[in-house]
């Protein structure tokens, strides 16, 4: 497993630095991402993280998102018809 942080430009143009992020030995990426609510903005942004994640290595990516203890439940799956995401998560 390699730690490869990267730095990434969201669309609104804010520089994000992803410091949680690790090639592994199949060349695929393992995304871990922090929440502390369960709020449906913080899908779209790890969907929207993602892409830009996928744009700059276009391997397969599996993102696991760790919630804050505060947490029970949460909708890992969004899906605008075009485009569908998954995640999974430890609460």
């Amino acid at each position: 497993m390699e730690h490869i942080p990267i730095e990434v430009e969201m669309y609104s143009g804010e520089l994000i630095t992803i410091e949680e992020l690790f090639r592994l030995k199949d060349d695929s990426l393992l995304h871990l991402g922090y929440c502390s609510s369960a709020d449906q903005h913080d899908l779209f942004r790890l969907t929207e993280l993602d892409l830009l994640i996928y744009e700059k290595f276009e391997k397969r990516i599996q993102t696991v998102v760790v919630f804050g203890p505060t947490i029970e439940d949460a909708e890992l799956f969004l899906d605008l018809a075009a485009v569908k995401y998954k995640n999974d998560a430890v609460f």
